[in-house]
């Protein structure tokens, strides 16, 4: 990709906003449900949809014919490993509370599942989209691929929700299975191609979207609300495997990608925010776990806006001074090795 599309900076600035606020809101659910708590959860919801679409659209754009199936898989571990290795090191170290001896068995279990941390699932997951990519780009650029990756999608979804599936087959409903993802990352392969057209569709409705956003959240926001009520547990209650968080995320992304010019001071923070992404999104976990063993050690509750207030601050803070530490560390570092 020659130049940098801003709106994908927005979505993915969007996204690891999303993501952190997400892990807070549910702190205090899991303490205690309150609407605001939920409204907020239920608000994010939009972002691991968003991350793995822009995943399909970035490959999309910048994949080289030429490169070959194992050059191609190479450059994806060599960028993303390294520092997704060291941090699940750190989360089965530091922010274990299981007292387990460390084992190579256990780390590398953790490593593959994505284990080590609650949020660290995902990197496994995108890791099988890289897998699949090379033999299904071209199957996902037709319509015909899309509807097939959405039909997937949607099956799982509900069989997720509504099915009581035995367990040899439950893995295909859980979260790690990327066929639960499928639509979403089809559809960044399908726009790639597409980018002009999309955008300008989007456009010619940005008055529709920008009114169905609010129906499209409380539609959301309620349906949990209603499962909750019904005896659901919180995990089943919120996932984000749901067919109305699909259209939620559609919503929203055809939105901002529909939107007119944004204010410079928001795009210059999306647009910090995107490029540090990767190290936040591995890296507040980590904050946010020793922000919260603080914060329950003087004696407060979770489930107030005071918590949910500072520990925004001081999570995105702490892990953005973190990820800056690391950005420089390594750059220092391979600097060094060139020089040698």
């Amino acid at each position: 990709m020659a130049t940098r599309i801003e709106v994908m900076d927005l979505l993915r600035g969007m996204a690891i906003l999303g993501v952190v606020i997400g892990h807070i809101s549910a702190e205090t659910l899991y303490e205690k449900i309150t609407l605001p708590g939920l409204f907020f959860n239920q608000l994010i919801r939009f972002a691991v949809p968003v991350f793995i679409f822009l995943s399909g659209l970035g490959l999309s754009l910048s994949r080289k014919p030429r490169l070959s199936y194992s050059h191609f898989i190479w450059d994806r571990l060599r960028k993303l490993m390294p520092l997704y290795t060291f941090w699940s090191f750190v989360y089965l170290i530091v922010g274990d509370s299981t007292a387990q001896p460390l084992t190579l068995e256990r780390a590398g279990l953790a490593l593959i599942s994505g284990g080590a941390a609650y949020h660290l699932y995902f990197i496994p997951l995108i890791l099988q989209f890289y897998l699949v990519f090379p033999y299904l780009e071209q199957y996902f650029r037709r319509t015909s691929g899309l509807l097939v990756a959405l039909a997937i999608t949607l099956a799982l979804q509900f069989a997720k929700i509504y099915l009581p599936l035995p367990v040899p087959w439950v893995y295909f409903i859980d979260q790690r299975n990327f066929l639960g993802w499928l639509f979403y990352f089809a559809l960044g392969i399908w726009c790639g191609p597409r980018l002009p057209l999309v955008e300008r569709w989007a456009k010619q409705r940005e008055t529709l979207l920008f009114f169905l956003l609010l129906p499209a959240l409380g539609g959301l926001t309620i349906e949990a609300l209603l499962y909750l009520k019904q005896g659901w547990g919180l995990n089943l209650a919120l996932t984000q495997m749901r067919p109305s968080v699909l259209l939620y995320s559609l919503v929203v992304g055809l939105w901002v990608w529909a939107s007119s010019p944004w204010p410079a001071g928001v795009k210059s923070c999306l647009a910090f925010l995107a490029r540090l992404s990767y190290d936040l999104f591995l890296i507040h976990v980590f904050v946010l776990t020793l922000f919260t063993r603080f914060y329950l050690s003087t004696g407060q509750k979770r489930a107030t806006l005071l918590y949910g207030c500072s520990a925004l601050v001081v999570v995105l803070a702490g892990s953005l001074f973190l990820a800056l530490t690391e950005r420089g560390l390594v750059k220092r570092y391979g600097r060094g090795r060139k020089g040698d």
